[in-house]
This record gives C-alpha cells, structure tokens and sequence, in this order.
C-alpha cells in the first residue's frame, strides 16, 4: 500500500528533477497550493494508467466469500452487485467452477448471447462472467454456470482511488506510472505541454512493461 501523501511527494520529486535546470522556474512556489493540485488528479491519474492494458495491478481490492453472500443465484445464472468503485475484473472464481475467469464479457457479446441457450451455456471447465450496468450505472457480474448451492472462492478487481485512502495493492512499477501521469496531468494544466506528453509516454511505458525509459527534460 503507497499513502496519498507519499504519491504526492513523488510527484513533486519528478516535478523538481525535470525542472533542475536554475533558468527554469518551478510550476509554483506554492508548496499548498501544488499539494493540492496534485492529489486533485491523483484519482484521475490511477484512472488512466488503468485503462492502458498491460500488467502490473492498480489499487487491487477483493471482496471476501462472507461479503459474496449477496450473490443471488437462480436457475441459469448467479448475479452479483460491484462496489461502486469498481473499474475493471482481475480474477474471479465461484466454487462450482474449476477454474477462475480474468475477463468479462459484454452484454452484446457472442459470447455472453450464448448463455440464453442452456445447449450452448457456459461450463465449470469454461466458465463466463458477463459484466453489465444498471440505470444506476452501478455495475453487476453475471456468472456462468451455476449450482444452487454455488458460493464466491475469490474475487479482486481494480479499484477507482479514494483519496483518504491512497492506493492498495500497487508494486512500484505501478507507483511510478501514476505519479508519472499525475505529473503529467499537472503540467497541462500549467501549459507545459512537452513536459506532460514526455511525463505521459514514460507513465504508459511503465503500465506496459517498459523499462530503461526516461522521460526527456
């Protein structure tokens, strides 16, 4: 776990090594000011660098099988609602299949179309979890195939930042890519736009496994 104030500091620490140079000023002298600026676009920053696929975990969560117990099974599926901070699957299993599922399906999908057919459903060898919305936008799984006494093993997923928190389940790899984006973000806010596309390509290099890149001064 990395808390917010330490993600802070490593921004400003990118922030004062790209600007070392003495005839380049800092973005401010402010040192509130910046604090403040820079946890604002901490949520956002952990957004992007988790929409970019590649490896590494961002602010992984689980939900335990006691709190699973709000899975609702019925004849062909089981149905169960996300926290609202949801944002993408990591690994899910229920006790009836053999093994986890790592991606959702659409509802538009073949695949998630062919669960409408019990001849053609999903099986514990090859299980599917269809992830849809509600007119809440709050986000549900449905999960093939099913048992009625079925239960949740496991499930982790990727989870939006809460400030107050600071991040969960983030290797250092993954550290850096946020602090890279939010000094980023920072730096088009100031108009630095050199800065932040140089600052956003290193963070999207980390997020994708790349090493040995710098970002230019």
């Amino acid at each position: 776990m990395i808390t917010t104030d330490n993600l802070v500091l490593k921004v400003r620490r990118l922030i004062n090594e790209a600007d070392n140079d003495p005839s380049i000023s800092l973005i401010t002298d402010d040192t509130r000011s910046l604090d403040t600026a820079i946890k604002e676009l901490l949520p956002q920053a952990v957004a992007l660098v988790q929409k970019n696929s590649g490896t590494g975990l961002v602010n992984a969560k689980s939900i335990s099988p006691k709190e699973g117990e709000s899975i609702v099974i019925t004849d062909d599926c089981a149905t169960f609602p996300l926290p609202e901070s949801y944002v993408s699957l990591v690994t899910l299993k229920l006790s009836n299949w053999k093994v986890p599922v790592t991606v959702t399906a659409a509802p538009s999908s073949s695949a998630a179309l062919r669960q409408q057919n019990a001849a053609t459903r999903a099986t514990p060898s090859k299980p599917i979890c269809v992830a849809f919305t509600s007119n809440s936008r709050r986000w549900f799984f449905r999960m093939y195939p099913v048992e009625p006494r079925c239960s949740l093993e496991h499930l982790v997923y990727e989870s939006a930042m809460n400030i107050d928190e600071g991040l969960d389940c983030c290797d250092k790899r993954m550290e850096d890519a946020v602090a890279y984006a939010c000094a980023s973000l920072l730096y088009n806010v100031f108009e630095r736009y050199d800065a932040a596309k140089s600052f956003m390509t290193y963070a999207m290099a980390l997020r994708s496994d790349g090493e040995n890149v710098k970002p230019q001064k």
